[in-house]
């Protein structure tokens, strides 16, 4: 996403996309012809003249391709000066932005709010630049939403009148401008974005990512199939690394945002179902659970008490994380069931990582009401929604018995261990008319259910010898399967 320097050049000589240089002539084809104009889509052959016969035709459309390899902003002649004088100044703009230099406060922001107007001018030309131009702009979009911090990701829900506004607008303009480009830029922007995931502007990469995926629609999602071999790993490493600052959820402000935008994607990426990802693509979405909780010294119990009673930001923050990882691997499950075959042990660990994240919580919401009655409500609706969502992955589980039969018996006994505890003493095993966690048990109730549905009568067997008659953990098991077949079990009957 380096800025390509800018050669605007009165000789006809223009720097060109990979840095070297295009000599161009002052009576060439090429410089009869605009590199952007407003009327062209950017797919015809330009306008160079009025294509009377063939060999007019094969001229404009050779035009047209010798302008897809021309430099960044190159314009011919000086039919559109200020078009090249813009794409100079952008980049100029963006040297001076990301280098670093030292500013006044009034003038970084003058340079912020010119590079604005100047995306928004320049994504309604077309045809859309050359990749070198196209690289560029790309970048431009990054630095304005990298200026938004945190902001640029709060986009939905109750936080949405907190998004900045400039945020907003960038990514609009890069939407409309991928929405317009061709395949190869697309593919183009995908490479640099997730080039950039590793780099410090990895918050505003991974928004923009968002954008480019939301836009990668019908046959241009060959795109992201091209890309994915990069995009899935590189958002994985980008959950590994904000999983300490975000402290499941609570902790600062900016790691969560960038973790739960890397699940949200690597969700999106697996709900496109024109996109053909391969094993080890999909192996890194069904991970993104675990290494997103994969936190070097977790918070206290009582510090998520604390949270979930008295700061209802970093609340919403555990809910809204804790939602995305699941949809996670709820999406995994619905849109790659040929690639989950093979990987149901991978499943199984992530719903185990889950399951261990919601015992935190419950453990937490218990501490809350112990030093504070009145907050109880709050920090029980915060686990009650995350084990809302937990069941909707359970569910995608019970359509998939061929798969998961042989798997469901020791998924259910690590739910039980969350549900009931090895001796009746678990967060979850109090009494459902306490003013908690009755909808956080009955939620993952519903998930045994869908469990003991994937099970055959072997499997229960197997679980029931398991846990026996005399243990909290088997009583339970026999409770949840009387209850299974009188209420959730299909027989036939009406």
């Amino acid at each position: 996403t380096r800025p390509v320097p800018v050669d605007g050049g009165t000789d006809g000589n223009a720097a060109s996309a990979d840095g070297g240089e295009v000599s161009r002539g002052a009576g060439s084809a090429e410089d009869d012809d605009e590199a952007f104009s407003l009327e062209s889509d950017g797919d015809e052959p330009v306008a160079a003249a009025t294509a009377s016969g063939a060999a007019e035709l094969e001229a404009a459309v050779a035009a047209q391709d010798a302008i897809e390899e021309t430099a960044l902003f190159a314009i011919g002649g000086s039919e559109s000066p200020c078009v090249a004088t813009l794409g100079t100044s952008i980049a100029s703009v963006l040297t001076v932005l990301t280098r670093g230099q030292a500013l006044p406060s009034a003038s970084r922001d003058a340079l912020y709010d010119y590079l604005a107007v100047a995306m928004e001018v320049v994504v309604r030309i077309r045809p859309l630049p050359p990749p070198g131009a196209f690289s560029t702009l790309v970048a431009a979009h990054v630095v304005l939403v990298a200026r938004c911090g945190s902001r640029a990701f709060l986009s939905d829900g109750q936080l949405e009148a907190e998004v900045d506004p400039e945020a907003l607008g960038a990514r609009a303009s890069l939407r409309a401008m991928l929405s317009h480009c061709r395949t190869s830029q697309l593919r183009l922007a995908f490479n640099a974005l997730s080039e950039g995931l590793a780099t410090h502007h990895r918050g505003a990469c991974l928004a923009c990512l968002e954008t480019a995926l939301a836009a990668a629609t019908g046959g241009r999602a060959i795109a992201v199939a091209a890309a994915a071999g990069r995009i899935a790993p590189a958002l994985l490493a980008a959950a590994r690394e904000s999983a300490t600052g975000a402290q499941l959820g609570a902790g600062d402000r900016m790691a969560v945002s960038v973790a739960r935008a890397t699940v949200t994607a690597l969700s999106a990426l697996a709900s496109k179902r024109s996109v053909v990802l391969g094993v080890s693509e999909v192996s890194a979405i069904l991970s993104a659970p675990c290494f997103v909780y994969a936190v070097q010294g977790s918070p206290s119990v009582d510090e998520l008490a604390l949270a979930l009673r008295d700061d209802s930001r970093r609340a919403e923050g555990v809910a809204a994380l804790f939602d995305a990882a699941a949809g996670a691997l709820r999406a995994a499950l619905r849109f790659r069931r040929a690639e989950t075959r093979r990987q149901a042990a991978l499943v199984r660990e992530a719903f185990a990582s889950l399951l261990r994240v919601l015992d935190v919580l419950a453990a937490a919401a218990l501490r809350s009401v112990e030093e504070d009655t009145a907050s109880g409500p709050a920090a029980w609706r915060v686990v009650t929604s995350c084990a809302n969502s937990l069941r909707g992955a359970y569910a995608e589980v019970e359509t998939r018995k061929d798969t998961f039969s042989k798997y469901a018996p020791h998924m259910l006994s690590d739910l039980l261990d969350v549900l009931v505890g090895p001796s009746g003493s678990a967060s979850l095993a109090s009494s459902p008319s306490g003013n908690g966690p009755a909808g956080a048990a009955a939620a993952l109730r519903e998930g045994a259910f869908c469990l003991l549905s994937t099970c055959s009568t072997r499997e229960l067997a197997q679980a029931h010898a398991t846990y026996g008659s005399q243990t909290a953990a088997g009583a339970a098991l026999q409770g949840l399967r009387t209850e299974w077949q009188r209420t959730h079990k299909y027989t036939g009957k009406v």
